[in-house]
């Protein structure tokens, strides 16, 4: 779904012995019991192999104003541009998080389902932290806010 515009909502970040390795998502989907999240990624993508390996993964849910970070990630030619230190925090020995993020969550990823050209991946989150604000919504190719 992320090639025809339909919706793209989270980044999904790792942390690797070689560095750190992101990918944009299309919105991840949410279960409370256990507190879960499911996202798909393409086999062919630049962070696929890093993310396939990892045991853990933090998520970020982006508000309206973070349409400058959504194209970071959503752009393979702005590849290096993407985890700026200063907007990125790391908590001693944990994994880094979105500071501007409207919902920011760690998990460890349970399971990887393959799905043709994509995989599944069902992360437990273990931690979750949100603040106040619009959601970022990327809808017929155009960022757009819902102002809720």
């Amino acid at each position: 779904m992320s090639g025809d515009g339909c919706g793209r909502g989270g980044m999904c970040r790792i942390r690797i012995s070689q560095g750190d390795v992101g990918q944009f998502v299309d919105p991840p989907l949410l279960s409370t019991d256990p507190a879960s999240v499911l996202f798909c990624i393409r086999k062919a993508a630049h962070s696929y192999e890093a993310l396939s390996r990892s045991s853990h993964c933090s998520i970020a849910i982006l508000s309206d104003t973070d349409q400058a970070e959504a194209e970071r990630f959503s752009s393979a030619q702005r590849f290096n541009e993407r985890f700026d230190p200063s907007l990125w925090m790391r908590e001693f020995g944990q994994l880094p998080e979105f500071e501007n993020a409207l919902i920011s969550m760690v998990g460890s990823i349970e399971r990887l389902i393959d799905a043709g050209t994509h995989d599944i991946f069902i992360v437990n989150i273990t931690s979750i932290r949100r603040r106040n604000a619009d959601p970022l919504v990327y809808f017929d190719r155009r960022y757009r806010t819902l102002n809720i």
